[in-house]
């Protein structure tokens, strides 16, 4: 049989994120300070609302301890108070929304556009409505791509929009912060699976039904990008 982590990942990577038009605009130098803040305010929205999403999953693990204490370690490093402490990771995004000119006070009042909100929706119904293997699934798709996407991201930043280490700082930290996130993701799913496999493609749909979430979200912010 086909490894797991095999089937997920190509499931994910049909929505390869660093392939879609933004970002491949962004890899080029062609966005401008508009577009960047425009896109901070609004992927913020998703950021901040990255704790609530565990929050929701949190409570419906029953007597799964170990999965309890994972879950809730992660919710304690989103907020900066777990493995790596210092400040929230939504704060960091709002350094980078900074640097080009979107206020913290706007920031947090933006309302999202329909694409955004739709991932939001996506990550709260998977989270507090479907199956755990479903919910860690839809976890290991977001996490799996951020450390490539964070990387190169920032890169970007400091090569084509002059962006200093304060901007750069929530990228720099999920360059590598999310590799290891990704891969307690997957343990967990792997263990769930195991102990039914029956669990496996409701797993592997909920991954790519996530890549593809992420991937419309980014329609949002495709004003400047080439065909």
């Amino acid at each position: 049989m086909t490894s797991l982590r095999f089937e997920l990942d190509e499931r994910i990577n049909r929505f390869d994120l660093l392939k879609h038009p933004f970002y491949q605009a962004w890899s080029s130098g062609q966005l401008s300070r508009q577009e960047l803040a425009t896109y901070a305010g609004n992927y913020y929205q998703h950021v901040n609302a990255f704790p609530s999403y565990l929050k929701n999953l949190l409570p419906r693990l029953g007597a799964d301890t170990v999965l309890s204490t994972l879950v809730s370690e992660h919710i304690a490093d989103e907020l900066g108070q777990g493995k790596y402490p210092g400040r929230a990771h939504s704060d960091l995004w709002l350094d980078f929304a900074k640097a080009y000119g979107a206020e913290r006070s706007d920031v947090e009042n933006v309302d999202p556009l329909p694409q955004v909100k739709e991932l939001i929706g996506h990550f709260t119904r998977t989270t507090s409505e479907s199956s755990v293997e479903e919910s860690l699934a839809a976890l290991y798709a977001y996490e799996v791509q951020t450390p490539k996407v964070s990387k190169d991201k920032a890169k970007w930043l400091r090569e084509h929009y002059g962006a200093g280490e304060q901007a750069c700082s929530y990228f720099d930290l999920h360059a590598t912060y999310d590799e290891e996130h990704a891969e307690d993701w997957f343990v967990a799913l792997e263990s769930v699976i195991a102990r039914d496999p029956a669990k496996r493609e409701r797993a592997l749909d909920s991954a790519e039904a996530t890549a593809e979430a992420l991937w419309k979200a980014l329609d949002a912010f495709a004003c400047h990008c080439p065909n």
